[in-house]
């Protein structure tokens, strides 16, 4: 490691603490997708990976709806890392996504206590 310091602009600081966490998002939703990969397909795991599955694609979709906070023009980062196809394939991460939250606050109206 070095002793290199590098003096940044509030804005950009920021910036690159937005960048980060993003970063992150897209780390854990990897390490939970690795975790369900290593987790064999038997009855008594389909809800243990069920649930790190709808994990993964939420933790994801983070990197599109947290826009508001972080402001980060991500478009240009998919097609640069994997052209149209990870556009399509992020795009249909956000319908599932999407599907899963409408779903849930659909249970959630019939529930009673």
């Amino acid at each position: 490691m070095t002793d290199v310091q590098v003096e940044l602009p509030t804005s950009e600081a920021n910036r690159l603490r937005k960048w980060g966490s993003l970063w992150l998002d897209l780390l854990r939703a990897d390490m939970v997708l690795h975790e369900r990969q290593n987790l064999p397909e038997t009855a008594a795991n389909a809800f243990t990976r069920r649930a790190l599955w709808e994990s993964a694609v939420i933790t994801y979709g983070r990197m599109a709806f947290s826009d508001k906070k972080r402001k980060l023009a991500h478009d240009e980062l998919l097609r640069v890392s994997g052209g149209e196809k990870a556009v399509a394939f992020h795009d249909q991460l956000t319908r599932w996504r999407h599907d899963h939250c409408r779903f849930q606050f659909y249970v959630a109206d019939f529930q009673t206590s």
